[in-house]
């Protein structure tokens, strides 16, 4: 996706959204706040058409490690993990869904 066409996309009301290219193809992640996950699909892809492009797939990446917590929502890594272990912020950081050394989160309830 070139510069021209992520600007027609984030200016079509995709502000909250990142790009990434995966095997030569453009992905962009989209945030969209939705009273329901089908609703906040059906959504995106009208947005994406209206913007003249045409969604060929939707993935989901909601169980991330800490440090793509910290890269998606802009906080240090630092700063984010002392939150996480309740050492800093109000004390209700999600608890990690796996454990043996890897701990990985929801991304959706790590950035509520």
């Amino acid at each position: 996706m070139v510069d021209d066409d992520y600007d027609r996309f984030v200016d079509a009301g995709f502000e909250s959204t990142t790009r990434e290219t995966e095997d030569g193809r453009s992905v962009l992640m989209v945030t969209r706040e939705s009273g329901s996950l089908s609703a906040a699909l059906v959504g995106v892809v009208e947005n994406a058409g209206r913007a003249g492009f045409r969604v060929v797939g939707v993935q989901q990446e909601d169980v991330v490690s800490l440090k793509t917590v910290t890269q998606r929502v802009g906080h240090s890594d630092g700063g984010l993990q002392l939150i996480a272990q309740g050492r800093r912020g109000p004390g209700n950081f999600p608890a990690p869904l796996s454990g043996d050394g890897w701990a990985m989160y929801s991304f959706a309830s790590a950035c509520e």
